[in-house]
């Protein structure tokens, strides 16, 4: 059994979910992106510097956003987010990829640390139904804010992929070891310990750090945007 895991933002995607969506919060007047820009800004550099592994704060910030609406109109804000935003970033190298992961029968999911209410529609989007995103508490109806188990960020897709397979998700796989070839995408040096993880790690418009790593290790290398 096959087993191809892809990165979401910067990797399938051109963009960061977290960041788009904060943006667009604040283009449709949803949010005070006075406030709110300069402070998902802040989480940016935050991530993009490294620390926590994985961050709590960083992956609750973003969630927090979930919290300013009334569930049906925060359906509508992800529906318009995506047909709008997310939808026509989507390169043909990207779709074609996927299709050839399909065509090669081997099972797919998405790994992300973007929140899973977030980027299940991004997913859909692909023909993708496998998610394995960062979990956001749920409460009376409403969410809280916080997050839920282990996010999956940095070392924490390690984890969330074995409890993925223990959970049952791929029929007759129970443990990373059951798996004939595990193979990964992603463009970011916070994916290191999973693709270290992997027997195919793929580095996808690498930052700096993973582009150095990929060049010694002799990590294939891919542009997709």
């Amino acid at each position: 059994m096959v087993l191809t895991l892809f990165d979401l933002d910067h990797t399938l995607l051109p963009l960061d979910t977290n960041q788009a969506w904060v943006s667009f919060l604040s283009d449709v007047g949803a949010a005070d992106g006075e406030k709110l820009l300069p402070e998902a800004l802040a989480m940016k550099k935050r991530y993009l510097a490294g620390g926590a592994d994985p961050d709590i704060p960083f992956c609750e910030f973003f969630i927090g956003t979930l919290t300013r609406f009334a569930y049906p109109e925060l359906l509508a804000l992800r529906d318009r987010f995506v047909t709008e935003v997310v939808v026509p970033a989507i390169s043909d190298a990207a779709r074609h990829l996927v299709q050839s992961r399909k065509d090669d029968s081997d099972v797919i999911a998405i790994i992300t640390a973007t929140n899973e209410f977030i980027t299940r529609p991004v997913a859909d989007a692909f023909g993708i139904a496998e998610l394995i995103a960062t979990r956001c508490e749920w409460k009376d109806g409403a969410f809280t804010g916080r997050t839920l188990g282990t996010p999956s960020m940095r070392s924490g897709k390690v984890t969330r992929v074995a409890e993925w397979l223990k959970g049952g998700a791929v029929q007759g796989v129970s443990r990373r070891e059951d798996l004939s070839r595990l193979r990964f995408y992603s463009d970011s040096i916070n994916d290191l310990a999973l693709l270290e993880e992997a027997d195919e790690p793929i580095a996808v418009n690498p930052d700096a750090g993973l582009q150095q790593i990929a060049h010694e290790r002799g990590w294939p290398m891919l542009s997709l945007h």
